[in-house]
């Protein structure tokens, strides 16, 4: 009890806070198409894990990317090492980083320049058919649920990249042409948006 009590007010007199603090903001957005290999490579994954009864495409699928800017607020600091008596050295350990948006993604949406069917016409946002893979073991996770649950994931992210799979379950829709744009909406008021063309089988 003595050393823990004294690491802990070495701690504090030091002000020395339990969590490295990263403020993160994102810069720019990129979408690309997956290989077939990769998706693939994912359906195996979903498979499984037997978690995932969602059909989705091998035909298309897109990688999608956010350049952030991360910035460091609060630095944590291990306490050095001391020693009383005979008790061997004693540290107190930083805890897994904290992370704060500088802004928040709003929504993700997609949009098609063809129809899809009556209740899914050109320029409806179809964001509802693309599905996030990989956060929590290899659940589909849907846009809705990445954006509410942002920062519990950015944790996974050391480089100044945040990117993710995403698949495609609209599985009946017409062969052909297509170009797909997402827009995502900060809460900065700026709006990010790519594209992307497409032949689907």
């Amino acid at each position: 009890m003595f050393v823990v009590s004294l690491t802990v007010e070495n701690c504090s007199d030091r002000n020395c806070p339990k969590h490295k603090t990263i403020e993160y903001s994102f810069s720019s957005f990129s979408v690309s198409q997956l290989e077939q290999s990769m998706l693939i490579w994912v359906m195996n994954q979903v498979q499984q894990a037997g978690d995932n009864p969602i059909e989705f495409r091998k035909d298309f699928g897109v990688n999608i990317g956010f350049e952030t800017e991360k910035t460091v607020i609060a630095n944590c600091e291990p306490v050095h090492p001391f020693n009383i008596l005979f008790i061997q050295s004693a540290y107190a350990d930083c805890a897994e980083p904290t992370y704060i948006p500088k802004e928040n993604i709003i929504s993700i949406q997609v949009f098609s320049d063809r129809d899809f069917d009556e209740s899914y016409p050109a320029g409806t946002d179809i964001g509802d058919f693309f599905k996030i893979f990989g956060f929590g073991g290899s659940q589909l996770i849907s846009f809705d649920s990445y954006v509410a649950n942002l920062n519990e994931y950015a944790y996974m992210y050391d480089n100044p990249e945040m990117w993710f799979y995403c698949v495609f379950t609209a599985t009946t829709i017409e062969a052909g042409d297509y170009e797909f744009t997402f827009v995502v909406e900060l809460s900065d008021g700026r709006i990010l948006e790519q594209s992307i063309e497409t032949i689907l089988e």
